[in-house]
């Protein structure tokens, strides 16, 4: 993972330049940042519904391992009782 976000990058900062300079061929460059600002919004909502999913995984994941965890000290609990109630 520690060398794929470098090659990404690394690949939009040598694409890029020439993607939009292709694209000046056949729009103005007032489209051309038009376009641009709106990749940028729409990747932006992007980034935060990832965040939010990721928030609620983790929300969900805790609240699982709480309650198992409540129903292992209940099993324990039970199996002392049972185990006293013998003597």
């Amino acid at each position: 993972m520690n060398a794929f976000l470098p090659i990404i990058f690394g690949l939009g900062y040598t694409l890029g330049p020439i993607t939009i300079g292709k694209a000046l061929g056949y729009i103005s460059i007032e489209s051309a940042w038009l376009v641009l600002g709106l990749v940028a919004f729409i990747s932006t909502i992007f980034m935060c519904m990832l965040e939010k999913y990721d928030e609620n995984q983790k929300k969900k994941k805790k609240n699982f391992h709480r309650n198992r965890l409540n129903v292992k000290f209940h099993v324990l609990l039970k199996l002392i009782a049972v185990f006293l109630s013998l003597k």
